[in-house]
C-alpha cells in the first residue's frame, strides 16, 4: 500500500494536519483554482508563488514533494487520481477541501479507482 498527502492551493497551512514525513507530498495547482475560469493573473501569480515557497519549505523540512503545475494535463484531480492509482497509490491523506465541487471529484475518482481517503 502506497499512501500520499495531497495538498491544494488553499491549504498551505503551517501545521498541515495530513503531513507525515513517511508519505510523499503532492502539491497540485488544481484546475478549479488555476484554469476553470479566466482568473486575474495576479491571483494566479500569488497562488503559484505561495505554492512554490511552500514546496521548498517542505523539502527543507525533509519531505519528498512532487509538484503538479497547471500546465500538466493531470492538474485536474479527475486525471490526477487515476494516474496516481496506476502508479500504485492506494491511500490519500488531505485536509478538508471546503469546496463541494472538489470534494465530489475526489470522492468519485477515489471510488472508481479504489483509493482510500483519509
Amino acid at each position: 500500500m502506497q499512501a500520499i498527502t495531497l495538498i491544494f492551493p488553499h491549504q498551505l497551512f503551517e501545521q498541515h494536519p495530513a503531513l507525515e514525513l513517511k508519505r510523499e507530498v503532492v502539491l497540485v495547482e488544481e484546475y478549479l483554482f488555476f484554469s476553470q475560469y479566466r482568473f486575474h493573473q495576479q491571483k494566479i501569480i500569488l497562488h503559484r508563488a505561495s505554492m512554490q515557497w511552500y514546496a521548498s519549505t517542505l523539502r527543507a523540512q525533509g519531505y519528498a514533494v512532487r509538484y503538479i503545475a497547471a500546465t500538466e494535463q493531470i492538474h485536474d484531480v479527475r486525471q490526477l487520481l487515476p494516474t496516481l492509482a496506476q502508479a500504485g497509490v492506494t491511500e490519500i491523506h488531505y485536509a478538508d477541501v471546503v469546496d463541494d465541487w472538489l470534494e465530489r471529484r475526489i470522492t468519485k475518482a477515489c471510488k472508481q479507482h479504489n483509493i482510500y481517503r483519509k
